[in-house]
Parts: C-alpha cells; sequence; structure tokens
C-alpha cells in the first residue's frame, strides 16, 4: 500500500509589529483556514454543513472534515478528525518585529487526494494573510 503524504512550510515575514498568544498554532490555523476558504469556496454565501458541495470541497475536506455519507463508524458525528496538524514556531517569544520571519510547518496526519492536490492555492494563502490584516509578506 503506498500513501502519498507530504508536509509544507511557510514562511511569513512581519510587515509591521505583531504579537501572538501564547499558543500560536490556534491564530495561524485560523488565519491560514479564512484566507484558504475565501480561495477555494465555490458557494460563499452557504455554510459549509448545508453545502451540496461538501463532500467534494478541499476546504470542507481539510477544515470541516465531514465523515463520508455512506460511513457505518462515524454516523453520530458531524465532523471526522482533521487531516492536519498546524506546528506553530518553537519559540516562546510572541512578539515579533517587522522583517522576522515566522515559519508556520503544515504536518500530515494522513495527507490524501484533495490535500495534496491543493499545494497551488496554498502557495497563495501567504497574500491572504496580508489581505485579512495579518501583518505580513
Amino acid at each position: 500500500m503506498h500513501i502519498k503524504t507530504g508536509s509544507f512550510s511557510f514562511n511569513v515575514k512581519a510587515l509591521e509589529p505583531i504579537i501572538l498568544p501564547p499558543y500560536k498554532g490556534s491564530t495561524l490555523r485560523g488565519g491560514f483556514g479564512y484566507a484558504f476558504k475565501r480561495l477555494v469556496c465555490a458557494l460563499k454565501d452557504r455554510e459549509c454543513p448545508d453545502c451540496l458541495l461538501k463532500e467534494k470541497c478541499v476546504y470542507s475536506y481539510i477544515f470541516e472534515t465531514p465523515p463520508p455519507s455512506d460511513t457505518k463508524v462515524m454516523r453520530k458525528y458531524r465532523t471526522a478528525p482533521h487531516p492536519f496538524i498546524i506546528e506553530p514556531p518553537p519559540e516562546k517569544r510572541r512578539g515579533y518585529k517587522p522583517g522576522v520571519l515566522v515559519t508556520i510547518k503544515m504536518k500530515p496526519k494522513v495527507i490524501t487526494g484533495a490535500l495534496s492536490k491543493s499545494v497551488t492555492g496554498q502557495r497563495y494563502l501567504l497574500n491572504s494573510y496580508k489581505e485579512h490584516k495579518v501583518p505580513c509578506s
């Protein structure tokens, strides 16, 4: 059995002073998810659980992760475990001056299909962080 996996790293450069919370992962995941949904969502006026495309959508697969409609095991659950982990920078500091690079790693639990095919879209997301008031480049 061959399982296709991959890890991705993003270097975000602060354009102005930023202060992140003690656990940076939730902030970075939220910014990534917000920008990714704006990039790939075909039906922007719907919430994911009500969307007809939720089982085919790369955003839904990555961030909402619905269980398959024909599942026997998880039919009582609204979401399945997400297929990735955001690994924030390991340093304890919270403040970053302009020009400082912050490295964000995205590691698979198991990355298959939709996520591995969306790398081009993920590169675009770095620009979206800045667009949504996250001072970076």
